[in-house]
């Protein structure tokens, strides 16, 4: 697998079709070192339409009680822009937070008693894909060692009163009459970003595992730590997430399409990727993860004129066989006619 150069662009952060600059493309936001990143400019143009489809976005950075953690917001904010100029999402089916709250968790996804939170309501039965996106700080209960997503006015040192449980949100998840779940978590749960003078902590969530539809991809394994990419602005894990999505060389087969093995793939590359980055600047091991029974998932398709010229390629080609008398030869190459042109998909998924 080939990555491209990795290489600091200028100073502005935009892509294609700016809606709102104010809002929608910021400057860099925590970036001690003034990063910004070529994943940031030229977006993948598209034709994906999603019109059902609904996006939860969640960027914590400030937190009140604990250190902060720089770029949630960049990340967050990027994650946005990918969905709505390269991914098909309607920017009213956006829910986008930054320095949520535990309220704010528990209207979004509803509670353990009941699921029917912001999420939920927003839902097409069977026709939307839902994707999730968090970044911020994770941490696991020191008695129960459940895992916890960690609101900014969470104290960590009762973060099983004041953090938002992860099962509950992956249980109300599971119950979602969504077409499919996506979960990207850009956090760890170790507790060694949280607590001091302490050991990894393995939780025993269960994560994605009830996941009828859906999958999950972290930033790191249970007992690491996510590390970040200041000369980039983003985090190490969404800067190659978002290189994915931005780079062709992630469409390992050639079709076309991403699909989220081939995301992960292309982040957990041992040479070019996460992890190699995550050893020679920082020192540390860091691996994602993907969980889940929908790894096949495509997340990102090619222009559609791009299949039509595709399709009317092979439309003269299997012309000029049977013309020329080589009618097994043509059906040979029938029967290899790229999926996504046989199925004429241009533009339903996540």
């Amino acid at each position: 697998m080939n990555l491209d150069p990795i290489k600091i662009e200028g100073p502005v952060y935009s892509s294609n079709n700016p809606r709102n600059p104010q809002n929608n493309r910021p400057e860099a936001l925590n970036t001690p070192r003034g990063g910004i990143s070529e994943v940031d400019y030229d977006l993948p143009r598209t034709r994906m339409r999603n019109p059902d489809a609904i996006a939860v976005i969640i960027g914590n950075s400030h937190y009140q009680k604990t250190k902060a953690v720089n770029y949630a917001i960049n990340d967050a904010r990027s994650i946005r822009n990918y969905l709505l100029d390269v991914m098909g999402y309607q920017e009213a089916n956006i829910i986008h937070l930054e320095d949520a709250s535990y309220s704010d968790f528990k209207l979004i996804f509803g509670s353990k008693e009941n699921l029917r939170g912001r999420l939920f309501n927003l839902i097409k039965p069977e026709k939307s894909d839902v994707f999730i996106f968090y970044a911020g700080h994770g941490a696991p209960g020191l008695k129960d060692q459940q895992a916890y997503f960690v609101p900014v006015e969470c104290d960590p040192q009762y973060v099983e009163l004041t953090g938002f449980p992860a099962d509950v949100i992956y249980n109300n998840l599971a119950q979602l009459p969504a077409r499919s779940v996506v979960m990207v978590l850009d956090a760890c749960f170790s507790g060694e970003n949280i607590y001091d003078n302490i050991s990894p902590i393995v939780i025993k969530s269960k994560g994605a595992l009830g996941l009828k539809d859906g999958a999950l991809l972290a930033s790191s394994q249970a007992d690491q730590v996510s590390t970040w990419y200041p000369e980039k602005g983003h985090s190490m894990f969404t800067y190659f997430f978002l290189k994915a999505l931005h780079n062709q060389n992630a469409d390992a087969n050639h079709d076309k399409q991403l699909s989220l093995m081939e995301i992960y793939t292309y982040i957990a590359n041992q040479t070019e990727g996460l992890p190699y980055y995550a050893r020679r600047l920082h020192g540390i091991d860091q691996m994602p993860v993907l969980k889940g029974k929908i790894q096949k998932k495509y997340l990102w398709f090619m222009n559609n004129s791009n299949l039509m010229y595709m399709k009317a390629f092979y439309i003269v080609l299997l012309g000029l066989l049977l013309c020329i008398g080589s009618p097994a030869y043509a059906q040979e190459k029938l029967r290899r006619y790229p999926k996504a042109i046989q199925s004429r998909r241009t533009g339903k998924g996540i």
